[in-house]
């Protein structure tokens, strides 16, 4: 699963593993793996609403999941929802708002 932007946290409600040897999901920033997780030896149906998945410090754009060799295993996801990555200020809006802030204390003075 792609988004189309960096995300920093991802969670979803409705998941179920029945049998089989589980699957891991990783998380992806621009092709390289910056976690991962791995779930293993299910032996009987469960579910876990409303699961988050936090990456500590971590951005990612890209979710794989890949099945352990079985063919008993399957799981299912929905409603998904994510956060987007804080975005950095650029430069340039700083320096916008060092100006503004220079011109009210320019035009205070004027005034006094």
């Amino acid at each position: 699963m792609k988004f189309a932007s960096e995300v920093s946290e991802l969670s979803w409600t409705g998941f179920s593993v029945a049998g089989g040897n589980g699957f891991t999901i990783e998380a992806l920033h621009n092709g390289v793996t910056v976690s991962s997780l791995l779930l293993n030896s299910f032996n009987q149906f469960f579910d876990i609403g409303g699961s988050t998945v936090r990456l500590s410090g971590s951005v990612f754009d890209e979710l794989r999941f890949t099945e352990i060799a079985s063919t008993t295993t399957f799981f299912g996801l929905d409603n998904f929802r994510w956060t987007d990555a804080n975005a950095v200020p650029e430069p340039g809006s700083l320096a916008l708002v060092g100006l503004s802030l220079a011109g009210l204390a320019c035009s205070r003075r004027r005034k006094a």
